[in-house]
């Protein structure tokens, strides 16, 4: 068990279930985000053009990744679009935190 990242309780995860609760509250709905089914489409296209990771090949559980974050100014169009999967991805995204 590791510590919640909140409330530093013991936890299975990265935070309690009260924690998780609050977090995604906080962080909004994807739609919020920035998310918009016009970003749907173009992942959709991009892994119908390529389906397969950029960084470790992987076909499986492949996702859409922004080249810049909207966070930092990116945007939603199909340059600043590539194929990651989930673990390339979130693994990518400890590079921007901070």
């Amino acid at each position: 068990m590791k510590p919640c990242l909140g409330c530093l309780t013991p936890t299975d995860g990265t935070r309690c279930p009260s924690c998780e609760r609050t977090y995604e509250r906080q962080r909004g709905t994807p739609t919020e985000r920035g998310y918009t089914y016009a970003w749907s489409r173009i992942v959709a296209d991009a892994i119908a053009r390529q389906p397969w990771c950029s960084f470790c090949g992987a076909t499986d559980d492949l996702t859409g990744d922004h080249l810049v974050p909207l966070s930092r100014g990116g945007s939603n169009d199909r340059d600043n679009c590539r194929v990651l999967c989930r673990s390339c991805n979130s693994r990518r995204g400890i590079e921007w935190a901070g």
